[in-house]
């Protein structure tokens, strides 16, 4: 499935995501979920994945976490989805990627593109963007994430990527940001949730709590008061 110009996933199917991302996620974009350990970045990423296969819209889960059937097990189990944990529709992909290099990951890239094809892939999550590839040289990361772009571009797969760590270089290169924080405030853990990049679209720079539940991910306005 070739990426059509200007085309717009129509609807991530999580309540509220559309509308403060502003209308939507690029379709073959990259979209990086950064925070801290225990903001929720995963079970956004992956309420993604299971919410475009409820809507008949393949997805893949590319995973370097081992053992991936613990990972799996760890999933949130969403109540508006039947079936085991990942459940039709979503096809997973391991990732090896200790001490990889340059090639390495440009093999790895190739590899999730013919996978993404032969599944069908429209959506896809890669939990967590690995560690070693953040610390390729600068000039190698570029071309690894063009690559990457490309692969997805070009097969209309919007990716989710998931990491901790705030890198320049991937920063510039993605084509969204989204930012989530968890602050402690007296014993309850009060999430939140910036878009702080989409291109092309008008969206908001405001920071929305946010509630995780089997439902699924619940986003509301942040009251000014809430946060002094």
């Amino acid at each position: 499935m070739a990426a059509e110009t200007g085309r717009r996933i129509i609807g991530t199917g999580i309540p509220g995501l559309d509308n403060i991302t502003g209308g939507g996620l690029p379709r073959g974009g990259m979209i990086l979920i950064t925070g801290d350990t225990g903001t929720g970045k995963t079970t956004l990423a992956y309420e993604f994945l299971v919410r475009g296969a409820l809507q008949g819209e393949n997805g893949m889960l590319v995973t370097s976490n081992a053992p991936v059937e613990k990972y799996l097990s760890q999933l949130l189990s969403f109540s508006f989805r039947r079936g085991d944990v990942p459940g039709e529709g979503i096809t997973v992909m391991p990732m090896r990627c200790d001490h990889l290099d340059i090639d390495g990951y440009l093999q790895i890239i190739k590899g999730i593109g013919e996978a993404a094809k032969k599944a069908g892939a429209t959506r896809m999550m890669i939990d967590p963007l690995p560690r070693s590839l953040l610390e390729l040289e600068e000039s190698q990361l570029v071309t690894v994430l063009n690559g990457l772009s490309s692969v997805l571009y070009s097969n209309g797969i919007t990716a989710m990527m998931v990491t901790d760590v705030m890198h320049h270089v991937a920063l510039s290169m993605v084509d969204g940001i989204m930012h989530l924080e968890a602050e402690d405030r007296e014993g309850d853990v009060l999430r939140t949730i910036q878009v702080q990049k989409m291109r092309g679209n008008a969206h908001s720079l405001s920071r929305y709590a946010m509630m995780l539940s089997h439902e699924g991910t619940i986003l509301s306005r942040l009251i000014r008061r809430m946060m002094e």
